[in-house]
Formats: structure tokens, sequence, C-alpha cells
């Protein structure tokens, strides 16, 4: 191998400036890549901008050193650099999935259809404004989110995983007897002289359900039928323990839940689609009818039945089915013209993922029926809006990680930028 001339290494360090100039590569690209790799330390670890500062933290990393004031100038810097490109990309229709926090904040994340791909990116943690191209909201089916959708005058696609909790807590209110009966045993076992006596047959800890989660409830009811032999040897508690009758009715109640488990799973996937969610729920309205009042499609619940409705059928390849109302309310996603394809094809799902249970059995029914394609008149977007809000739900959970108690005086401005670029890494 012969050795490297001068030429050749001048080359692959330095780049030729129009002014006869030359540019080093290395330390044109360092101190970037150095000061992007503090901020997403920061950013994404949850830090003090004054961890930056500290001297045991210079010497433990390998990067060069900064002080806070100058991340603060390149974090604003770096923040307004993706703002540009987010709203270059966002020139087209969109739509705002939005969580009311607190009392006045709003979380603002952009819904839009950008190279062949869904995106969803953050906007802002601030008061909603009007805009001329939004074209639909996605939030919880409260009052405030309903009343928002009609001053701004745009359909309202309700939070399914919201929706989905509510018929499951309706269902329970008719199991009331056998849920009461499970969370008086468990309240008993878990005082200190009944746990220690079942302790000498089960490690397994008794549960007590949560108020705010019904997934709390199938762990309860799941742990008392795994420990009923155990639990029938503790004298001090068997005359609360639940009579071979009730036991038949809570493990048939275990086997319900277990499938509205599945569902709520499935719910979670970002891949789904308003069409997939109406399969659902009609597979959970049909098995359990007390469902019915918050799953169906015309519940009272929803805001925007007709623009729901709408997108399922256009999602479905039935154009020629739209009601004149129907295409009202999708008329904002009219493209300019029809592609000269039959239609799109559904993408399969992985089969692998929770193979056999109620949710994926449902959805593998409805794509083996199939239905007729029909040409595409309306943009992508409206065939992969997302259904849940669970995204910005996810979003408020971080933000109790960063405000916490010790940096109670960080400055809004500092406390948006932090969230904008940890929500917009990609």
């Amino acid at each position: 191998m012969s050795a490297a001339r001068n030429h050749d290494i001048c080359r692959f360090f330095f780049a030729v400036s129009a002014d006869h100039y030359h540019m080093c590569y290395y330390c044109g690209t360092q101190p970037a890549s150095n000061m992007y790799q503090w901020i997403e330390w920061i950013a994404s670890r949850n830090m003090p901008l004054s961890e930056v500062d500290d001297p045991l933290t210079r010497s433990m990393s390998k990067l060069k050193a900064v002080c806070s004031k100058t991340l603060k100038r390149y974090m604003s810097l770096l923040m307004t650099a993706v703002e540009a490109q987010i709203s270059a990309e966002m020139s087209g229709l969109y739509g705002y999935k939005s969580t009311l926090y607190l009392e006045n904040c709003v979380a603002l994340y952009g819904v839009y259809w950008q190279k062949g791909q869904l995106k969803l990116v953050l906007l802002a943690i601030a008061p909603m404004e009007e805009e001329p191209s939004l074209s639909f909201l996605i939030g919880d089916n409260c009052a405030t989110n309903q009343a928002i959708a009609i001053l701004l005058n745009v359909p309202l696609i309700g939070c399914a995983s919201h929706r989905f909790n509510l018929a499951v807590n309706s269902y329970l209110s008719y199991c009331k007897t056998e849920v009461e009966a499970v969370s008086a045993l468990m309240a008993a076992l878990r005082t200190i002289n009944y746990r220690a006596a079942l302790l000498k047959y089960t490690s397994l800890s008794p549960r007590r359900p949560n108020a705010t989660r019904w997934s709390s409830t199938v762990e309860m009811v799941a742990r008392n039928v795994r420990c009923r032999d155990e639990i029938k040897r503790v004298d001090i508690v068997f005359d609360l323990a639940p009579k071979a009758t009730t036991h038949r009715r809570i493990e048939a109640l275990q086997e319900d839940l277990r499938d509205f488990q599945s569902v709520t799973l499935k719910l979670q996937l970002e891949a789904l689609t308003l069409a997939d969610v109406r399969v659902l729920f009609d597979s959970v309205a049909e098995r359990f009818p007390s469902t019915k009042a918050k799953l169906s499609a015309t519940a009272p619940i929803v805001h925007s039945p007709a623009f729901e409705v709408a997108t399922v059928k256009v999602i479905n390849g039935e154009v020629g089915r739209l009601t004149s109302s129907e295409c009202k309310a999708i008329k904002h996603f009219e493209v300019a013209a029809a592609p000269a394809s039959s239609g799109s094809k559904r993408k399969q799902r992985d089969d692998e993922e929770a193979e056999g249970d109620f949710a994926t059995s449902g959805l593998h029914a409805r794509n083996a029926s199939g239905s007729p394609q029909t040409a595409a008149l309306y943009t992508e977007l409206l065939k992969k809006l997302p259904t849940t809000s669970n995204r910005c739900e996810r979003l408020f959970s971080q933000t109790k990680l960063v405000l916490t108690p010790q940096r109670a005086l960080l400055l809004p401005v500092n406390f948006e930028i932090l969230m904008f670029l940890r929500a917009n890494r990609n």
C-alpha cells in the first residue's frame, strides 16, 4: 500500500472555498455536533440546564465544555430551525391533536401527510388559535373539546381509548356485586395480620382497584383467581372468600376483562385507522350489549358522527355509498384529481402480534371479508387519521418529570423549548 501524499491528505480534511481559502471538515462540524449532543442529552434525560456548568459533569463527559447561557442560546436557535422545517412541511391540510392540561394549557400536535407517511409533531404547549387550513381536531370527548371544535367549525375525532374506557366502566357497573366482593377480600388481605398469614402460602401480594383505571380491576380479579386456593387456607378470611357460585361468575368476568384488555392494547397502535376502530367497537358492542351506548357509530358522545362514518367508508373503498351529509363532512379532504388506480390496498397486520386474542381476531375477520375498492378521491391524510390522543397524554406525563419542585423557577419559554425538542427529536 502506497503512502498517502500531502495532496490526498489535504483533500480528505479540507474543502476549497470560493475565496481560495480552505475549510476544515472536522472544525466545521465538530462544534455543531458537540452542541447538538449537549442539547440532546439535556432534553432527553430531563436534566436541568445548569447541569452543563457542573464541574463533575464536565470532567466525566467527553464533550467539550459549554456554559448554560450558550446552551440556551443554541436551543432557541435549534427550535427556530425545527419550527421552520415543520412550517414548510405543513403547507397543505393538517389537523390538531390536543389535550387540556391544568387550567390554561393545551398540547397541540400537528397531524399531516408528507412524503408518503403520516407525521405527528409537537407544535406548542399554549392556548389554541384558529388557523385557515385547520381541518380537524383529535381529543377526548369532553365538553371543552367539543366546544372548541364548534367554535373552530371543524370535526372532532373523539379519542377511541377514552370512549372505550367509558364503555368498560358501564359494563363493570353491571358486575358491581362480583367486583365489590373481590375488592373487600383484597382489602382485608392487605392488612398486616392477614398479609402475614397469606405469606405462608404464596409470595403474591393482594391487589386493590384504582378508581381512575379499570385495568387495575383486571389485575385484582386475576390475582384473586390465581391465589384462590392459597386464600382459602387462611382461616381468618375464609368467610370473606367468594362462594363457589360467585367464584364462577368472577371467572367469567375475568375472561371478559381479558377481551377488554386485548382491545385497549390494540387501540394503542399508531397504525390503527378509524375503520379498524369501528370493527373493534362493533365486535365489542355485539358481544357486550351494555357497551353499545358508548361504542356505536351514532352514540350521543360522538361529536361528528357524519365525519367518522364517511372516513370509515373512504378507508373501506366505499366512496360510492357516501350520503350527501357525509360528502359535505369530508369535502375539505377532496383532492384536485382522482388517481387512475383502482383504489388503495389496506396494509396487512403483522400476524405475529397477539395471536388469537379477541381484538386481533376481529380485525382479521374484517380484513378477510374485504370490500369493493373504488378510485381514491380524497387525500391520504383522511385515511391515516390518528384514532386516539394518547400521545398528548404521554407528553403531559413527561412534563411531570421536568417540572419537579426543584425546578419550580424554570422559565416557561425554557420549559417549552425543552419539551418541543424532546418531542420532535426525529
